[in-house]
């Protein structure tokens, strides 16, 4: 479902939401690295929009509203 540029995306949002505020390293390390993440995947060339949708669907439920309009989305660029 997830391009394979998203594998290291994946895994730090796992580490993100798995971490605790009394966790090492706390979560906001975890967003600073999200967001480092975002920023090299944006300079290599990845699309905004396609960045930004794979983001909500590691962010959010998978049945809410956005991550199903994200969903579609990532359907249509394959």
């Amino acid at each position: 479902m997830f391009p394979e540029w998203a594998a290291e995306l994946r895994r730090l949002f796992w580490f993100y939401r798995m971490a605790r505020p009394c966790s090492r390293p706390c979560p906001r390390t975890w967003r600073r690295r999200i967001t480092a993440e975002k920023k090299r995947l944006r300079e290599a060339g990845v699309e905004v929009w396609e960045l930004h949708a794979v983001c909500v669907l590691l962010r959010r439920p998978e049945h809410s509203p956005a991550a199903k309009r994200a969903r579609k989305y990532l359907e249509r660029c394959r």
